[in-house]
């Protein structure tokens, strides 16, 4: 199936494999194995041909093995006896971006500073690939998609056997901060370790941890220098090295929270069916009706790939969701996309199916669990602008629709408000605020509504409110 936008990109939807290598090789990039996520930041990820892998049925985990499309967050799972993998992922974007990126997104961008690539060669994984070149599908270390050349599509990951391992990574000051060294270190039977080393190099490379790439080696840059990078690769080489020799395999130095998985069934066979629209008509163009705020609305003809579900939202009227960052790091876009906030500036909207659900901190401030985060944000005077607060409220109240209340303890809602910014630097005090918030605070807040503390503590949870959906 092919589309033809205004803005000159087509975007292929190939069925098969067969359709797949003929849009290879007519010049598409692969959108889902060769770019995770559209983004401003990332606008040479989209060709003007795209190939859009999500009717490939890429989607599935089988035995260790796991399909392109499988997104991060549904990574606990497979990743179960592999910590080098899991804590790889977890360093990977926060929890809004791993509901979002891709596995075959992630290894087919090759970026060399990329967490997953690194842990996944050390841990003996083979990536399957559709060679274009001559039309074959081989199974290749991670490290060799650096020496394919294009075009290529990822189709699935073998993870390999399960074994002790450790990640570990130093990052700039960035919101999500790209590695500036990364190492991962996994036992082998015979009790040797494997370790491969990324962002300090070109492109990730297995290392002999006795004799390392000296600094002629490594990068050499604004971030930082290649004498500075070896000081800090040898000291994490050591780091990783020492926790598989002497304690718990796959102990990291901080807390690992698994990203929740994405809810609903996946629908990869009929995700570009033809829906009727409000009206029982069929929908233009992409044939899609989904719901926004509790509204039936059809993605229109005038769509084109690129354009993001944040800007389509804003467009049409929906104001809480806010445009900050347009790179994923702010979180002031996060919307619920079939139950998970996700930053709504990376979501194509050429992608959404039908029947998909999008709810905005608008509707959210309705609900119990709404109501239960606004109270607690103005009781604790934890809004300032007020313009992350749409994206918090509808992580928080997200959480809560699974939950039932908000973590109680400092690192889970740390873990919680992950991916959010607040340019006021009020997140400290919203953090506080937010601590084992449930729905039912506020049932019992409005059994006393008559007295005039609570009468103040109304006026104050509709200027939040106002604040949150504006």
């Amino acid at each position: 199936m092919r589309d033809s936008r205004g803005d000159g990109v087509e975007l292929l939807r190939p069925a098969d494999q067969e359709a797949l290598l003929a849009a290879l090789r007519s010049g598409a990039v692969p959108l889902g194995g060769g770019a995770g996520v559209m983004s401003a930041a990332f606008a040479d990820a989209w060709g003007r041909i795209t190939a859009d892998l999500g009717g490939l049925g890429l989607d599935r985990v089988v035995d260790g093995r796991v399909g392109a499309m499988v997104r991060l967050s549904r990574m606990a799972a497979p990743c179960a006896g592999r910590p080098a993998i899991a804590q790889a992922v977890a360093a990977t974007g926060h929890p809004g971006v791993r509901r979002l990126i891709t596995v075959g997104g992630v290894l087919g961008a090759r970026s060399p500073r990329a967490d997953l690539p690194v842990a996944l060669a050390a841990a003996g994984a083979t990536v399957s690939v559709l060679d274009a070149a001559d039309g074959t599908v081989r199974e290749l270390s991670p490290l060799d998609l650096w020496s394919l050349p294009d075009p290529f599509a990822v189709l699935s990951v073998d993870l390999g056997p399960a074994a002790p391992g450790v990640y570990r990574r130093f990052t700039g000051h960035q919101t999500i901060a790209p590695s500036l060294v990364s190492v991962a270190a996994v036992r082998r039977p015979d009790g040797g370790f494997t370790v491969c080393v990324g962002a300090a190099l070109p492109r990730p490379r297995l290392v002999d941890p006795d004799r390392l790439p000296g600094p002629d080696e490594l990068l050499d840059d604004g971030e930082a220098s290649a004498g500075y990078r070896h000081r800090i690769m040898r000291l994490l080489v050591a780091e990783a090295c020492e926790a598989l020799a002497t304690g718990p395999a796959g102990v990291r130095s901080g807390p690992h929270r698994a990203a929740a998985p994405l809810a609903g069934p996946r629908r990869s066979d009929d995700r570009w069916s033809t829906a009727p629209c409000a009206d029982g008509s069929a929908c233009p163009a992409t044939g899609a009706t989904i719901t926004v705020d509790g509204a039936a609305r059809p993605v229109p003809d005038g769509s084109r790939p690129t354009d993001s579900l944040a800007w389509w939202l804003r467009d049409r009227g929906h104001q809480a969701v806010k445009v900050g960052c347009e790179e994923g790091t702010c979180g002031a876009c996060t919307v619920s996309l079939n139950g998970e906030p996700v930053p709504a500036c990376l979501v194509p909207v050429a992608r959404l199916a039908a029947g998909d659900r999008v709810d905005t901190a608008a509707t959210l401030a309705d609900r119990p669990a709404g109501r239960a985060v606004v109270g607690a944000l103005a009781e604790a005077a934890a809004v300032q602008c007020g313009f992350c607060t749409p994206g918090v409220l509808v992580s928080c109240g997200s959480w809560m629709d699974r939950h039932g209340g908000l973590p109680a303890d400092e690192e889970g809602i740390r873990d919680l408000l992950a991916g959010h910014l607040c340019r006021c630097g009020g997140l400290a005090a919203a953090a506080r605020a937010l601590r084992g918030v449930c729905p039912a605070d506020t049932a019992a807040d409005a059994d006393t509504a008559d007295t005039a503390a609570d009468a103040d503590t109304a006026d104050t949870d509709a200027e939040v409110h106002r604040e949150v959906t504006a």
